[in-house]
């Protein structure tokens, strides 16, 4: 839950949502608040301790790349927008740009801190990033397919992720339970 004041009197929003691509918080009353007004803005996750809202704008990059992705954050009091990361780190080997044109499975950790999604890096598969939501600053996880960040539980902080692989049934995803090191604990059958 984040305070957004108002003022008549502090509401608290409860959620966030996109419709028409615009970021909305509802707030305590049940009402809705319009937090962005870009129609490009999508995966709106609500920070509770931050009073803010991170989400995806999708905008423009280059004649070579038109559709890129950026990680937005906006305040639910002010409606300040900041930019967290528009860039990856490196040059992918399947696209050669830095952009970050496609982002998938966006989720947010369980403490707010870090957002996972895969994201293009060679051309048989991706790349599982951990975006600290502070600095921007990416860590690759691992190569991965797919994934699923387990939150609750035993296994909570554990990664259940697809690797495209050369192995005995030759190229194909391979599933795995990993830890944020990329060491496997253990491996499946399928998915």
């Amino acid at each position: 839950l984040v305070s957004i004041s108002n003022t008549a009197y502090t509401q608290t929003v409860k959620a966030a949502f996109e419709s028409n691509k615009n970021i909305y918080a509802v707030l305590s009353d049940n009402t809705k608040k319009q937090l962005t007004f870009s129609t490009a803005d999508t995966h709106p996750f609500l920070l509770a301790n931050e009073n803010s809202i991170v989400f995806l704008r999708d905008t423009y990059g280059d004649v070579d790349n038109p559709k890129v992705v950026k990680v937005m954050k906006v305040n639910c009091n002010t409606l300040m927008e900041t930019t967290i990361s528009n860039r990856k780190p490196y040059e992918d080997g399947l696209i050669f740009t830095k952009y970050i044109c496609e982002e998938e499975n966006p989720t947010l950790s369980s403490d707010e801190k870090y957002l996972y999604f895969v994201t293009e890096a060679y051309a048989t598969s991706g790349n599982l990033i951990k975006l600290d939501l502070a600095s921007g600053k990416w860590r690759i996880v691992s190569d991965a397919m797919d994934y699923e960040l387990i939150k609750k539980g035993t296994y909570q902080n554990m990664i259940l992720i697809g690797k495209s692989q050369i192995k005995d049934k030759g190229r194909d995803v391979y599933y795995y339970l990993i830890n944020e090191n990329n060491q496997t604990l253990k491996e499946f059958d399928s998915r």
